[in-house]
């Protein structure tokens, strides 16, 4: 009743209209101008599965038919391919690769696939599968990857690399188990690799980034998720080194498990929201990364540390046999000995006369030096001497590079006052390959000595040499 009365009240009060004169229209009701609300820019959806796997089809038809015109047009402008046949490795630009597969297409070739994996993305699509090559004289497997992007519209190979080349004649080489051997990585502290192909299933949990270049993710292991022979890795204490010795302990604690990833570029500009979409959350891209990589790797953090890690590369328990430590030295031989032994190498020879084959002259290798390094334990019971020889570039640059490994043996006439050295050639005399060792040990006292490398271990296995693990992070960006 009070609202009803006061309405009239005032109604009535305010009226100064001649009552005469006919009811004046109602005035309009005054609005405030409003600003258009731009409307939400969604972020575009990946590229479909579909579309990638009939792309790889085409691909390998192209291949298998040998239609080089149809296979060259499938490659994006910028493009980096990693070849590896054996312990060989090449690097290449479009026009330096596409030079190379027209050679491979001169003679029938038969390639096929198997367990392809598909991921995608807005930008790019990260294929991975099982390759099987063969020709007349030669067959090899290995894992392959390729990044697809969206070039003027249609589906373009942006990277392509063969991980690894296992010739048809090549057996399997035996890895130290994390009781002899276990990497030490950076995952937001010094972290213990217990293994180097982890199943995606023994993870629980949001996926966190942990750092950048590489792009490293981690999500918590499940302890009732983990193999016994796993699970009890956690709490043990280990020693660590570095390329000059031992360097910290701690305690292995709990696990997690790990993808490292250098990403596409065009990724990088789409996380960062460079084409106009919104600039992707930390969840987001460490999802994204995390689809990306294909190697899992399950660490450990070290706790309770005693010293400091700092340049550690490598750790094993601190309960077992104390290994035996080589230490690197400049080699105090004549300058022209390394180069003398190099030259004896079959893959020196080759590399010497593929360069000339394209129409050069000279070394292969002119002004360039072999970086030569002699490897001896305190009491020198043990040496060894590496040269790696590196010359040229990639991405379509000629580049040539080879390694050899030798143990030295002394010998000595004491008639004539003469001392000696003999070496004896350990590593592949064919390997085209740039391995350059940061430390060497005896892991298990059994005189052969073990080289490690950025991301990798060499044993000798056979009759050479050979990489027997390898924890490098995916690469999918194009350097060239």
């Amino acid at each position: 009743m009070v609202s009803i009365s006061v309405f009239v009240i005032v109604g009535m009060g305010c009226s100064s209209r001649d009552p005469a004169l006919p009811p004046a229209p109602p005035e309009a009701p005054q609005t405030q101008a409003m600003t258009p609300i731009a409307a939400p820019v969604l972020p575009a959806p990946p590229i479909p599965e579909q579309e990638v796997r009939a792309f790889v089809e085409i691909w390998l038809s192209a291949q298998n038919r040998g239609d080089f015109g149809p296979y060259s047009e499938l490659y994006a402008q910028r493009l980096e391919a990693v070849k590896r046949s054996g312990s060989r490795t090449r690097r290449y630009d479009r026009a330096g690769w596409l030079a190379d597969r027209q050679n491979m297409f001169r003679r029938p070739m038969q390639v096929s696939v198997a367990d392809v994996r598909v991921v995608t993305n807005p930008s790019s699509a990260i294929v991975s599968f099982e390759q099987t090559w063969s020709a007349a004289t030669y067959r090899d497997v290995g894992p392959k990857q390729l990044v697809i992007v969206r070039q003027d519209g249609k589906l373009r190979i942006a990277r392509e690399e063969m991980l690894q080349s296992l010739i048809a004649s090549d057996g399997d080489t035996g890895a130290p188990g994390p009781a002899q051997f276990m990497f030490v990585i950076d995952v937001e502290g010094p972290s213990v690799v217990v293994h180097v192909d982890a199943e995606e299933g023994w993870a629980t949990g949001p996926l966190h980034l942990a750092s950048r270049d590489p792009y490293v993710v981690a999500r918590t292991a499940a302890a009732r998720l983990l193999p016994d022979d796993v699970k009890d890795w956690s709490g043990r204490r280990v020693q660590t080194y570095s390329a000059r010795g031992p360097s910290c302990v701690g305690t292995i604690g709990a696990m997690r498990e790990v993808r490292r990833v250098f990403p596409h570029f065009g990724n990088v500009a789409y996380w960062n929201g460079e084409d106009g979409a919104p600039r992707a959350t930390v969840a987001q891209i460490a999802q994204d990364a995390w689809a990306m990589a294909r190697t899992t790797l399950l660490v450990g953090r070290l706790e309770q540390v005693e010293g400091s890690c700092d340049g550690a590369l490598w750790a094993r328990p601190t309960d077992a046999q104390p290994p035996l430590l080589l230490q690197r030295s400049e080699m105090v031989l004549p300058p022209d000995r390394p180069l003398s032994e190099l030259r004896r190498l079959r893959a020196y020879r080759d590399l010497q006369a593929e360069y000339v084959g394209n129409g050069r002259v000279g070394s292969w290798h002119e002004g360039v030096m072999p970086v030569a390094s002699r490897w001896s334990d305190s009491a020198n019971r043990t040496t060894t001497v590496t040269i790696v020889l590196t010359a040229g570039g990639d991405c379509g640059e000629w580049g040539g590079r080879t390694w050899a490994a030798f143990d030295v043996t002394r010998w000595e006439r004491a008639s004539v006052d003469i001392v000696g050295e003999r070496w004896n050639l350990r590593s592949d005399p064919s390997a085209m390959v740039d391995v350059s060792p940061t430390a060497a040990f005896d892991l298990n006292a059994d005189g052969r000595v073990e080289y490690l490398v950025e991301d990798g271990l060499y044993r000798f296995s056979g009759d050479a040499y050979e990489q027997v693990l390898d924890i490098t992070p995916d690469n999918l960006d194009c350097g060239c």
